[in-house]
């Protein structure tokens, strides 16, 4: 009788493949204990085929006139404002424009405030002083030349 001679590397080649069936068989269990576990998961989709029409909704974009407010397409109400901000278009989705002229509102604190109230003061008390001093030239004649009508000229003697 002939013995096999004991090879290493197929033992190792065994070894490994007995591996792997039982860590397969242990897979399979695994996967069988969890399936009833497992619910398929509700997929929804919705399609949104046009744009919500909320007033709130606004669209903003810069022009350089009102041609090229005309000649652009809006899917919502659009603010269009040329590069001055002096000019404001609200394009509806409807076609309709609206146009508006823009001025600037400069917000001034209390320092500020007070700083003009008090220069405005100081232009009208100017002005005071300028009007009375009109009215002072006009009032002072020059008095050389005047001689008064209630004084007598004549000497009197003394007795």
């Amino acid at each position: 009788m002939t013995y096999p001679m004991y090879n290493p590397a197929n033992a190792y080649m065994q070894d490994l493949q007995t591996m792997r069936d039982r860590i397969d068989q242990q897979m399979r269990q695994a996967q069988q204990q969890f399936q009833p576990m497992q619910q398929p998961t509700a997929i929804n989709q919705t399609f949104q085929l046009a744009p919500n029409q909320n007033l709130n909704d606004l669209d903003g974009k810069y022009a350089t006139n009102i041609e090229e407010v005309r000649n652009t397409l809006t899917l919502k109400n659009t603010l269009f404002i040329d590069k001055e901000n002096k000019n404001l278009w609200i394009k509806n989705t409807d076609g309709s424009i609206k146009t508006y002229t823009l001025t600037e509102i400069i917000e001034l604190d209390e320092k500020d405030k007070q700083i003009l109230e008090l220069q405005k003061q100081l232009e009208e008390m100017k002005g005071m002083i300028l009007n009375a001093k009109s009215d002072d030239r006009d009032a002072i004649q020059p008095i050389e030349n005047a001689k008064s009508t209630n004084v007598s000229t004549t000497k009197q003697s003394k007795k």
